[in-house]
């Protein structure tokens, strides 16, 4: 609604700068997409927002199901970030649908249990996300998981020097450490996840991330 209304008033950069409808389209995906990796950094670097994202890591088998194994609080974290970036930029409602779906079918693809060959999976990573690329990101090796953050394309994570090799994501081993029990793994356990300590073993908690 409220991009509704500043595409009615005028509102934006887009409209300030007088762009074509295609650019205009193309900056603001970037633009949204762009939040997404500062929401996605953001949540592994400060403790409060990790103990929601940590929901999704905790998943010891990636596949498609992994992309909607998300805490509702992510969800809050997420679309704040995306409110922000997208009513700053004031983009049109039709470019933030465009974005929206294909981050959705984006993010069915890199989770899904699938391989491409190396070579083509490494050669699309050069602009685009791709799963070898986002399954790196999912290892519980700390090398790893706090790189490859980007959503739809690999710009992000080059700029900002967070991306790691596609050849890297053939031999990943899933989850957290101290994560693994069977009551965390059921629903009530991962909505509660963010809500308590994780302590098995002498593990540290959900408060202290492992994976800084």
């Amino acid at each position: 609604m409220a991009l509704l209304w500043l595409e009615a008033e005028g509102v934006g950069v887009p409209p300030a700068l007088a762009l074509p409808p295609l650019i205009t389209a193309v900056l603001a995906v970037l633009v949204l997409d762009f939040s997404f990796y500062v929401a996605h950094v953001a949540m592994h670097k400060f403790s409060a927002f990790w103990r929601f994202h940590s929901v999704h890591h905790s998943d010891p088998a990636v596949d498609v199901s992994t992309t909607i194994r998300q805490h509702p609080g992510e969800t809050v974290i997420r679309y704040t970030f995306m409110a922000v970036f997208a009513i700053a930029l004031g983009a049109g409602p039709g470019a933030f649908a465009v974005y929206r779906l294909w981050s959705a079918l984006s993010g069915l693809l890199e989770h899904a249990n699938i391989r491409l060959p190396l070579w083509l999976d490494s050669l699309l990573s050069l602009v685009f996300t791709w799963p070898n690329m986002h399954k790196v990101h999912h290892s519980r090796d700390a090398r790893y998981t706090d790189t490859n953050y980007g959503n739809l394309v690999s710009l992000w994570d080059r700029l900002f020097l967070t991306f790691t090799p596609s050849r890297r994501g053939t031999h990943i081993v899933y989850g957290l450490d101290g994560f693994d029990d069977p009551v965390t793994q059921t629903t009530a356990g991962l909505l509660a996840l963010p809500f308590r300590d994780i302590t098995p073993s002498g593990a540290t908690a959900v408060t202290t991330r492992q994976l800084a």
